[in-house]
């Protein structure tokens, strides 16, 4: 038994000493570091019913990386709506946020705002880290269902594949894969219980587009996406939003 156990220890050892490289290369001083941006702001003629969106997560709510502001994919996705509402988008999301850090940091101001859509994009740091599926889950749903029931609908981002991210050792890129496809089922999950939430699915075209045209998806800090990578998200966001805004029309 004492046998197997080294044996089985090893490998373990070593995906833990991988994992640290991954953090380290997260915050190497060799590479541009962009600033986080607030992305709230107002969006269509304010004679239009009002829609107030409030977002909590990490850094796909503060857009580290793009050319401007109007490129990150929450202000485009406000944009898309502000043919038929004027749209408050207020973002509460900070780069750097795990999911618990949502919750204890974001998520009571989020409530207080009163959203008519809330958000959730949150995950993405939790993914670099060992925190087990199960954990993950809780957490996110300790976020999704208090916005669940303050808000008239939510959107929820899915976990996209981050062993595609150029900054990362490519050597643990498989792992990195294969564990972001497995909290996404975990986000995909969750959002399953709620009726009145709506997954954005990470695993189709945006993935597809991480995969094959990845020098232009990510910024020059080689790990956030870039404005074209904003670009390319709305493939899936809008569609997710514009259910959202049935749920939300709905009541």
């Amino acid at each position: 038994m004492a046998r197997w156990t080294k044996l089985l220890a090893v490998p373990g050892a070593a995906l833990l000493a991988g994992l640290v490289q991954v953090l380290r290369a997260a915050h190497r001083p060799d590479v541009p570091a962009f600033p986080n941006l607030d992305l709230s702001g107002t969006f269509g003629d304010p004679s239009l019913p009002p829609l107030r969106i409030v977002g909590v997560g990490d850094s796909n709510l503060t857009a580290p990386g793009v050319d401007h502001i109007d490129d990150a994919w929450p202000r485009r996705a406000a944009a898309g709506l502000s043919d038929r509402y004027h749209v408050e988008l207020i973002s509460l999301g900070r780069g750097g946020s795990r999911t618990r850090q949502v919750a204890a940091q974001q998520l009571e101001w989020a409530l207080a705002l009163r959203p008519g859509i809330a958000l959730v994009a949150a995950g993405g740091n939790d993914t670099l880290r060992v925190i087990p599926a199960w954990l993950f889950r809780r957490q996110l749903a300790e976020i999704i269902e208090p916005l669940h029931d303050a808000a008239r609908a939510v959107v929820v981002l899915g976990i996209g594949d981050l062993g595609t991210i150029p900054r990362l050792p490519a050597y643990l890129r498989w792992f990195l894969t294969w564990r972001s496809r497995t909290l996404h089922r975990s986000v995909a999950a969750v959002v399953d219980r709620y009726p009145r939430s709506v997954l954005i699915e990470t695993w189709a075209s945006i993935a597809h587009a991480l995969r094959h045209r990845n020098d232009e998806m990510f910024a020059g800090d080689l790990f956030h996406p870039s404005s074209a990578g904003h670009e390319v998200f709305m493939t899936e966001i809008m569609p997710a939003f514009e259910e959202a805004v049935r749920i939300y029309e709905r009541g």
